[in-house]
């Protein structure tokens, strides 16, 4: 009977042990699934934080109010823009050089009177800072509102009326320390070795551009700078498409 008792306890016991194995496995395995099932919810927030920030910083360049970049247009007025300064470099008798691209452009419009245009180029080696003040309409205003339709009519000769100067300076490689996000720029260095920033940040939907700027701060992009570009500015868009 002893033995038939133990027999039973024996069995009884490895039952219990299997049951305990059992128990634990299916503990473990619930630990794994908990752990593995949080490091997928983490992973899942992290991606989910990292695309909203980028989402964020495209929507800040792009606004979701904005029509797409116009990049056809945009370029015809680079064009412009660069065949305004040549057009000055042959009559100021500078050597001939090819511009690249257009670092920044400000402008005083007195439609239909008459309006100011300061455009900054660059070529391989060197940046050109050109000045038109006074500029007057002709009397018949028809076919543009503004300064920029008026110079993308076919019929404009490019050569502008105004007090105009043109100025040239040394192309150099340098870096700044901003704190912008968004921003281009070229630097340029005088005879006397003051170097300027031509250029633009982006902020808040707002273009703040650089004409010539002395670099004298660490951060040259503080304030305003010469012209600030918003979305009512006939640039606005031209300046989006120099930001992309």
């Amino acid at each position: 009977m002893d033995e038939e008792n133990k027999k039973d306890i024996n069995e009884l016991n490895k039952d219990n042990e299997e049951i305990v194995e059992k128990r634990k496995s299916t503990l473990k395995t619930i630990i794994i699934t908990v752990i593995v099932t949080l490091l997928i919810v983490i992973l899942i927030l992290f991606l989910t934080i990292f695309c909203l920030k980028n989402c964020s910083s495209n929507n800040n360049k792009n606004n979701s109010g904005d029509s797409p970049i116009d990049t056809e247009r945009n370029n015809k007025i680079t064009d412009i823009f660069k065949d305004i300064v040549k057009k000055q470099l042959d009559i100021d008798g500078f050597d001939l050089d090819e511009l690249d691209s257009i670092a920044a452009v400000t402008y005083q419009d007195n439609y239909p009177t008459s309006f100011d245009l300061n455009i900054v180029s660059i070529s391989s080696n060197s940046v050109y800072y050109y000045s038109s003040t006074n500029n007057t309409y002709p009397t018949n205003v028809e076919g543009y509102d503004n300064f920029l339709s008026y110079l993308l009519i076919d019929e404009t000769s490019h050569i502008l009326n105004g007090e105009i100067s043109l100025n040239k300076l040394d192309l150099i490689n340098e870096k700044i320390t901003t704190n912008k996000s968004d921003y281009k720029y070229v630097i340029s260095k005088a005879s006397n070795e003051d170097r300027y920033l031509s250029g633009f940040y982006y902020e808040n939907n707002n273009f703040f551009i650089y004409y010539k700027h002395l670099l004298i701060n660490d951060d040259p992009f503080i304030g305003v700078g010469d012209q600030l570009i918003n979305n009512t500015s006939p640039l606005y868009d031209y300046y989006r498409g120099l930001l992309n």
